[in-house]
């Protein structure tokens, strides 16, 4: 069984350069953006875990937190 700094390792690298690595495959991020690949999991992930019916207004929140200043 995993213990916890393990499971905290994995969401770190999952949460931040898998997704960036993601991001640059799908074609994410074909140019500069406002939010990074890792920022938009982060937001959509830990905004939707927060509340799983979230608004974009809850998401732009969560965004704020995550160091991106958007606008529904």
């Amino acid at each position: 069984m995993p213990s916890i700094p393990q499971i905290a390792e994995a969401m770190q690298t999952l949460l931040t350069a898998t997704a960036q690595d993601a991001a640059r495959a799908t074609g994410f991020h074909l140019r500069q953006r406002r939010m990074s690949g890792a920022q938009f999991v982060q937001t959509v992930v830990l905004g939707w875990l927060a509340e799983p019916n979230a608004r974009m207004e809850q998401l732009v929140a969560v965004a704020a937190d995550c160091g991106v200043a958007i606008t529904p």
